[in-house]
């Protein structure tokens, strides 16, 4: 028989209450991503279904190929600085694009892009010990 008291007795470390609230807020956000970006690119005039599909295609695609080179990357650096690299990183391209300070041309845009997501998910996978 499995002893929950063990597992809820990580909440008490503040370290590991910290990673959990930020993993939830972030995987729902990465969630709902898809869901604002079908609404924004269907409030788009002529906007049909085939054209969210090559839309959500093209999203997923990036997403597919930079998780590949993120779990190499993952596997053969620190997980710390792996952690470290993907917000930094993303924090990086994002200013030099300019993207976090223009405003998107379709309406409810996802912030985080395949990319971004997909640099910070092989490094978090195993961030918490096994027990």
């Amino acid at each position: 028989m499995h002893s929950y008291r063990r597992d809820l007795d990580m909440l008490r470390d503040r370290r590991f209450t910290l990673l959990l609230v930020a993993r939830t807020i972030s995987v729902l956000g990465s969630s709902l991503a898809p869901v604002a970006l079908a609404f924004g690119v269907l409030a788009l005039p002529g906007a049909t279904a085939p054209t969210l599909a090559v839309v959500l295609t093209a999203e997923a695609l990036p997403m597919v190929a930079f998780i590949l080179v993120g779990g190499v990357i993952a596997d053969r650096l620190p997980r710390h600085r792996v952690m470290m690299a993907g917000p930094s990183g993303m924090t990086s391209t994002k200013l030099c694009s300019g993207s976090s300070s223009k405003p998107s041309r379709v309406p409810n845009t996802p912030s985080s892009t395949p990319a971004d997501l997909a640099s910070t998910s092989p490094g978090t996978a195993h961030a918490t010990p096994d027990h």
